[in-house]
């Protein structure tokens, strides 16, 4: 996997906690909404969904975006310093 920047690592982190702060599906719109990371525009957030969804952090189905089950199943372990 190629290097990130800071802003789309920190994009990426704040998408993982918005998923497991919430136990609903949540829409893009949401996300931008909630995502407050200092230079995280839509564009940058995009990116960070594309890249979570393509490896399997996070999942989308008809009702919107959520955690994967391996995401909240860590969460619980308490593997995620959240």
């Amino acid at each position: 996997m190629p290097p990130q920047d800071t802003d789309s690592a920190s994009a990426e982190t704040a998408v993982v906690l918005a998923f497991l702060a919430r136990t609903v599906r949540l829409s893009l719109a949401e996300l931008y909404a909630i995502v407050r990371e200092p230079g995280a525009t839509p564009s940058i957030i995009d990116t960070a969904v594309t890249r979570l969804l393509e490896t399997g952090v996070i999942q989308r189905d008809d009702d919107g975006l959520h955690a994967s089950a391996a995401l909240e199943h860590l969460d619980a372990l308490g593997l995620i310093g959240v």
